[in-house]
């Protein structure tokens, strides 16, 4: 009893203090709550990172847009015909990308050659150099970083493709996250007497239509035009805009003229003939492409342009129109809820997913936007 009496009282508070395991149990069941809380805010801030860096990309190409039209008394054309570039080459030097400019240029006597095996073959004397085509693979200025990395070298280069028919042609260039919107009113053009679907949107930027027919685009950018180095002869290595500011009749703050295209999460970096049941979601935006369904990979629209009078609005989630056919892929984010837009006055919006397209006359909100030339303001819902 007195051994037991004279034991250290300090000793004695030490055994007191001790945790059971049932208390160390507690404690970490708590600390893994709060982990668990803490993970969704940390993913979320990262997306919101990621969302601001996607939202300045395309205001940088808003900027680039300007500085176009400012340069060359022109809006940005949307292509110089099939295969040859599209308005994202043009744009290079105004989003500080002047080097590969002079580099696309020179290889292809301004604009003139198309974006074919001349270009992504190796030993030709109009084919990029590896570096060269690497240095084109990674402009970062037209990726989303929800999407993919914005430094990462991302495109298509098999020389063992280059062979046979168009698809290896089309399918190489570098990848980007942005496309042009175009819009064409399919009934407008059925009663001037265009016949479906050929002067649809599929390829009414792919070509340098009649001017009756050039009427009937009635988003912002239409195709570029051949200059004549001499009196009767046009060459595409002598080109301008077409249009100027005066085509938004609607105004700036009412036109959008770039957004999101959609890539469903199955075909991101899949082109034709990789893809999955035929789609395009992820192709080059080197050129309009080649055959019917070319400018899919530089354009996108609300309308299938198919006659059949279909229009749909943005997709709400990036695994949605996994096995839609290219017209019908559309406009779309990996933001949550939203899908970003940049306005021909240079702002950037992301617009609600659950906007809606509207169906030719009875036009609603994204129709209304897509349209240059409507009359009609139009108010976003927050």
């Amino acid at each position: 009893m007195l051994k037991h009496l004279l034991v250290n009282p300090k000793e004695r508070g030490r055994r007191q203090r001790a945790f059971t395991l049932v208390e160390l149990l507690v404690v970490i069941a708590i600390i893994g709550v709060l982990i668990a809380l803490l993970l969704p805010a940390i993913q979320s801030a990262r997306e919101a990172a990621r969302r601001a860096q996607c939202t300045n990309n395309l205001k940088q190409v808003g900027l680039g847009f300007h500085n176009f039209h400012d340069t060359t008394k022109g809006i940005l054309p949307a292509g110089l015909t099939r295969n040859r570039a599209s308005g994202f080459l043009m744009l290079f030097p105004f989003v500080e990308q002047m080097p590969m400019y002079e580099i696309l240029v020179a290889k292809t006597d301004n604009f003139h050659w198309n974006f074919n095996q001349e270009i992504w073959t190796n030993g030709g004397s109009h084919c990029l150099t590896t570096a060269e085509r690497e240095q084109l693979f990674r402009i970062g200025t037209y990726r989303c970083p929800s999407r993919r990395a914005i430094n990462a070298i991302d495109g298509v280069f098999d020389a063992s493709l280059t062979t046979g028919g168009t698809d290896p042609v089309t399918r190489m260039g570098p990848r980007g996250d942005f496309a042009f919107v175009v819009y064409v009113n399919e009934r407008e053009a059925s009663d001037n007497g265009v016949a479906s679907p050929y002067y649809y949107w599929r390829v009414i930027l792919c070509w340098d239509p009649p001017a009756a027919n050039r009427e009937l685009i009635r988003s912002a950018m239409r195709p570029g035009i051949q200059l004549g180095n001499t009196v009767g002869t046009t060459t595409w290595s002598s080109w301008g805009p077409r249009d100027t500011f005066s085509r938004f009749a609607d105004g700036t703050s009412n036109t959008i003229i770039f957004g999101e295209k959609h890539i469903s999460t199955a075909n991101i970096q899949l082109c034709k003939p990789e893809v999955i049941s035929g789609t395009y979601h992820d192709c080059p935006y080197s050129s309009p492409g080649n055959g019917s369904d070319g400018e899919t990979f530089t354009a996108r629209g609300f309308c299938n342009g198919n006659g059949s009078g279909s229009c749909f609005g943005l997709t709400r989630y990036p695994s949605e129109r996994l096995n839609s056919s290219p017209q019908d892929a559309g406009f779309g984010s990996w933001h949550p809820g939203i899908c970003n837009f940049l306005f021909a006055d240079g702002s950037v919006t992301g617009i609600n997913n659950s906007t809606p397209a509207g169906q030719y006359y009875d036009t609603s909100i994204l129709l209304r936007l897509a349209d240059c030339s409507d009359g009609a303001t139009v108010t976003l819902e927050q």
